[in-house]
């Protein structure tokens, strides 16, 4: 691992204060002009563009060339099987509303997953009736290995249930740890925390695994220092001195911008993250 130069938090959040003001000094963009992204991750397979979490929309993303970003939780079957899903409930993207953790996969399974996709805005839903449906991780796992490009991962962000105990919601790691290894995807799979807990108890099950930890800007100085952290996520209030922090202990940095608001993206882009998501990730294409 690399010396990691001692940054001060108040030097980080001084910082972050500037770029979110718009007043990083121009010498930074002279320096740093050329964009760089080694990895997009189309934010739940690009949900501005794509109905959320469907195959329909990972596809799209393995065509373009990108990385992948789901979120998964456990049904209610027994034994457990885990699903690609953003919410608890199924109301906001499918055409009836079901509690995930105490439903089976195989009524999951008939719902109409971009019931509610409308891109336009002008409730037209292009893509109701079409049998695009909640996918399982299996499945998302056997599309990668069969259509993605060297070097891509698969982000995932393990939901779990605010209304569980968290000892409860362990058979989602051992579930989730035994796909991967069936799978082979120990080089691939990054699995997202937010909490050291979390971390610990994923990484004392599989020292293999590859863990994410998004965080807070200002919390980065910390959580560097935690060995078995692989990539940050964060979001893009970055500035030189936070992607060189990261950098230097040897971690990778994740940025997203969900909205795609052009000026965030001019002023964090030359900065050089190892990644960016967002929900428009063909105009990212299109910019790089």
């Amino acid at each position: 691992m690399r010396t990691r130069k001692n940054y001060s938090v108040s030097r980080i959040i001084f910082a972050v204060m500037l770029s979110q003001c718009g007043l990083v000094s121009s010498w930074v963009y002279a320096e740093r002009s050329s964009i760089e992204i080694t990895d997009i991750l189309p934010h739940r397979g690009g949900r501005a563009e794509f109905p959320e979490s469907t195959l329909y929309a990972y596809e799209r993303n393995l065509r373009d060339g990108t990385s992948l970003n789901l979120d998964i939780r456990k049904t209610g079957d027994v034994p457990l099987d885990i699903v690609v899903i953003h919410d608890r409930t199924t109301n906001r993207t499918c055409d009836r509303d079901l509690l995930i953790a105490q439903s089976p996969e195989s009524e999951l399974k008939t719902l109409d997953a971009a019931y509610w996709f409308d891109p336009q805005g002008d409730k037209s839903f292009p893509l109701r009736g079409q049998g695009i449906t909640i996918p399982t991780l299996e499945e998302i796992f056997t599309l990668f290995k069969e259509n993605a490009k060297p070097g891509a991962i698969i982000w995932i962000d393990t939901k779990d249930d605010e209304n569980y105990p968290f000892e409860e919601n362990l058979g989602l790691y051992d579930r989730l740890i035994e796909l991967i290894g069936n799978y082979d995807l120990w080089d691939q799979a990054c699995v997202e925390v937010g909490a050291i807990r979390e971390a610990e108890a994923l990484h004392q099950r599989n020292t293999q695994i590859k863990l994410g930890y998004w965080t807070p800007t200002s919390d980065i100085e910390e959580i560097v220092q935690y060995p078995h952290i692989w990539r940050i996520g964060t979001r893009p209030s970055i500035v030189p001195e936070i992607v060189d922090l990261v950098h230097q202990s040897g971690k990778q940095l994740h940025a997203n911008e969900n909205h795609f608001r052009d000026e965030v993206l001019q002023a964090v882009l030359p900065f050089k993250p190892d990644a960016f998501g967002t929900d428009h990730y063909t105009k990212l294409i299109n910019m790089l």
